[in-house]
């Protein structure tokens, strides 16, 4: 009898830790894409600010301690005009076009504004100093300004850091300008023509991206 209760003690045990491994298990990173409030533009402009495009994502495995984050190259395609953003000689070749990690400067995230100076963006750690020029000591770059040619906008070296179980990790890409005159206005009752924007992240790191355009 005694052997008996043993067993059924020890079927227990083993149940309780497969119920507490399978609550550990994180979900795959993930990203998605939307369009913020598209703005109307007008057809003759040639500078016409767009909307933003957000990237949410989530799950994932978040990077430890003192570990150097991997990083992405974020960069937007306008299908049927140019970029037309205002560009800058310094600190690289540089423009307004802007990617905000994690809404700094808001009420959901207080921290300011610390733009990346480096042209291959930002070699961060985990929790520890970022050691990039343009930021404060100690500060991780949260802004990164994006390098224009013809019609795309290329965000260089943005850290990621999956979020993991808890919250999620938001990339805004703001500030893009556009030939609007190329797409032209639309005529009749036709439905308004749109500015396209396709999206790709490449880099060390994977970085699956549903709705991409």
């Amino acid at each position: 009898m005694a052997d008996f209760r043993r067993v059924l003690v020890a079927l227990a045990v083993l149940a309780v830790m497969a119920v507490s491994a399978n609550a550990q298990i994180t979900n795959p990173f993930a990203c998605t894409a939307s369009a913020a409030v598209p703005p109307l533009l007008r057809a003759e402009g040639v500078t016409e600010l767009v909307g933003d495009i957000v990237i949410t994502c989530t799950g994932g495995i978040s990077t430890t301690a003192a570990t150097p984050l991997p990083t992405a190259n974020f960069q937007v395609f306008i299908g049927n005009a140019n970029v037309t953003s205002r560009t800058y000689s310094t600190p690289f070749s540089s423009s307004e076009a802007l990617l905000l990690v994690d809404e700094p400067n808001t009420t959901t995230n207080p921290a300011a504004f610390a733009v990346n100076g480096q042209a291959q963006g930002c070699p961060a750690l985990g929790t520890g100093a970022a050691g990039c020029v343009g930021a404060s000591t100690g500060t991780i770059p949260n802004v990164y300004p994006g390098s224009v040619s013809g019609n795309s906008a290329t965000f260089i070296g943005v850290p990621v850091n999956p979020p993991g179980t808890v919250g999620v990790r938001v990339f805004r890409i703001t500030n893009v300008r556009v030939n609007a005159s190329a797409i032209g206005a639309t005529t009749g009752v036709a439905a308004p023509n749109q500015v396209l924007a396709f999206v790709t992240i490449s880099g060390s790191i994977s970085v699956p991206l549903n709705s991409p355009q």
